[in-house]
């Protein structure tokens, strides 16, 4: 099997995912979902970007993306989202924020998980039941692959044959469930971490300071403090005096 250079994992592949605010269907249409995946081809022409994978839904978007310098990949993500907003609040006659937040970010590490990634991405229409087989629906990449059109990722299907060639050889098998990707989630009440914390500690009898030492431990109050404080992996490497880069890999167990 080809390898990937180990180094283009420890910045340049991230999964991101946009959403409505206020759980609004931001796509409501088919030209909605045809102006984005424009814009997408568009600036992937005016920024270093490459784009591996992506799935526009009605109230969310995943795009899986390589990029050398990261304020090339915030200024790609700040334009197509800014200009998208300006088309729908002019179509819809509405005004303010049409993102929920700017996007979300979650670094990829391994080639395990770029791979059980990109069938995550393909496989959001099959998990909303909006179709049986993601070569059935239109604004994914899926179908992609298969092609040699001047589509979105033909530039990273020429540059990545590695990944091409994973991708197609696992292209019916289903991503792990052990593995936990960026999704869209509803508007909830989120609990004070310290309140999450103090829980945890009582629940399995624990101290604190012994909490990071203990792999098990440490990895199951990091998945709530995110799930259920709605922490992200930054802030949660605030409270324990570590790396983000090292909450990334505990909670997706790299």
């Amino acid at each position: 099997m080809p390898r990937i250079a180990i180094k283009d994992y420890d910045t340049s592949f991230f999964h991101i995912m946009v959403q409505g605010i206020r759980k609004e269907y931001i796509f409501k249409q088919e030209e909605d979902m045809e102006t984005y995946s424009r814009l997408i081809y568009k600036y992937i022409k005016k920024f270093r970007v490459k784009i591996i994978a992506y799935c526009i839904m009605n109230n969310h978007a995943h795009l899986l993306i390589y990029v050398e310098k990261i304020n090339e990949l915030s200024e790609f993500m700040r334009v197509i989202n800014t200009t998208y907003a300006l088309y729908y609040n002019k179509k819809y006659k509405t005004k303010g924020y049409v993102f929920r937040n700017r996007y979300k970010a979650e670094p990829i590490y391994s080639e395990t998980y770029l791979i059980n990634c990109i069938n995550y991405i393909h496989n959001n229409p099959i998990n909303a039941k909006i179709c049986n087989s993601a070569i059935k629906y239109k604004y994914s990449s899926y179908g992609e692959y298969k092609k040699d059109a001047d589509t979105i990722i033909n530039i990273s299907k020429k540059i990545f044959p590695e990944i091409n060639s994973l991708f197609i050889n696992n292209i019916d098998i289903k991503s792990d469930n052990n593995y936990k990707f960026l999704d869209y989630v509803e508007e909830k009440e989120f609990i004070n971490s310290d309140i999450v914390i103090e829980k945890f500690v009582k629940a399995n009898d624990i101290n604190y300071e012994d909490i990071v030492k203990n792999k098990s431990y440490f990895k199951e109050l990091c998945l709530k403090l995110n799930e259920d404080s709605g922490l992200t992996h930054s802030e949660i490497a605030k409270i324990f005096g570590v790396s983000r880069v090292k909450i990334t890999r505990i909670i997706n167990d790299m």
